[in-house]
């Protein structure tokens, strides 16, 4: 009696799940999906507010102050692939 009462009671169970399943997954992902937005709208915002608060002005007088600035670059200039293939046109002041 005790077996066919846990069966029922499982099968119930069973039944509440599975119908049920499909309409919690949707639930949860879609509260997932909104949470995710109200988390990325709220770090917009505090970010935004951090920003506003900043002088630019004064901070890069700062850094100017503090830090020497050092510039390394390179520049070079290399034949296109391309360029190489191309016949060379001849112009008027080629031919005089």
């Amino acid at each position: 009696m005790s077996n066919e009462k846990d069966k029922g009671l499982g099968d119930l169970l069973k039944k509440v799940v599975n119908s049920n399943a499909m309409e919690n997954l949707g639930g949860l992902i879609e509260t997932a999906k909104n949470t995710k937005s109200d988390l990325v709208e709220l770090a917009k915002r505090e970010l935004k507010t951090y920003l506003e608060k900043i002088n630019i002005t004064k901070e890069i007088d700062r850094i100017l102050e503090t830090y020497d600035i050092e510039v390394k670059g390179t520049l070079s200039f290399k034949k296109k692939k391309s360029a190489e293939e191309k016949p060379t046109t001849k112009t008027k002041s080629d031919e005089e």
